[in-house]
């Protein structure tokens, strides 16, 4: 059916494309934090209705979107705008940040607003690179959330102009407890003290790491928490982040 006007809704009501018009967007805008005719552009067929609003009038409701290529399949829209099941970006940095002299000193920086982990299962995706300065001084980099550490790469002799990337999840456990799992991919030209190249030049060093049991936090539903990388050397500058960018995974 068209709604023409507000009181047509009905819980259940399926929309086709198109039908919606301007004062009901600005309803379910309302309501849900999300744009209908934007979705219903989205996800617009030619004849197959391809919306369903549930449960509108108790205010938090959410909408049902049937997929183009399958209409059995079904993305649930949160009223806080995460698709269940889907990554939304919620935060990506350009900008160079670099240590200053001994350290460890903070990198990027990253709020996670409360209740982005809102439930059990729900994850964090992150990927940071950066890059180290040629010199002979050592390097560490330091992985914390909620001020709880879960990498550290020890001093390392990286003597190279070379980069630095790593790849992790932060899965909520409970409330106060997050997994972490992830690698740290370092491409370097190994190089000796003396400036020598080594037989092992243009390689990678491979880190991997696991918090087995977990890190504790504070409760991730109601606090924010800070994902942070810190850099730790000799020299300003000596380790640098130019890159992030962190997805949430709502899965419920």
């Amino acid at each position: 059916m068209a709604l023409a006007r507000l009181n047509d809704f009905a819980p259940g009501t399926t929309i086709l494309s198109g039908s919606v018009d301007s004062e009901f967007d600005q309803l379910v805008k309302a309501l849900n934090g999300v744009d209908t005719i934007e979705i219903l552009h989205k996800f617009s067929h030619a004849t197959t209705p391809v919306v369903n609003i549930n449960q509108l009038n108790t205010g938090v409701g959410a909408l049902l979107v049937k997929g183009q290529q399958n209409s059995s399949d079904t993305f649930k829209v949160k009223a806080n705008g995460f698709i269940v099941g889907y990554a939304k970006n919620i935060s990506t940095r350009f900008d160079q940040v670099g240590n200053v002299g001994a350290g460890p000193d903070d990198l990027h920086s990253i709020t996670i607003n409360a209740n982005t982990l809102a439930a059990n299962n729900d994850l964090l995706v992150a990927h940071q690179g950066g890059n180290f300065t040629a010199n002979n001084n050592d390097k560490k980099l330091i992985g914390k959330f909620g001020g709880q550490t879960f990498f550290d790469t020890s001093l390392l002799d990286i003597d190279g102009a070379v980069g630095w990337n790593t790849f992790y999840r932060i899965v909520r456990m409970t409330a106060t407890t997050a997994r972490v799992s992830g690698i740290m991919i370092i491409n370097f030209k190994a190089i000796d003290s003396g400036n020598a190249l080594d037989g092992f030049a243009n390689s990678f060093l491979g880190y991997s790491f696991n918090t087995v049991s977990g890190i504790t936090v504070s409760d991730m539903g109601s606090n924010n928490l800070i994902l942070l990388i810190q850099g730790d050397a000799t020299a300003d500058n000596d380790v640098f982040q130019n890159f992030s960018c962190i997805d949430a995974i709502q899965n419920s």
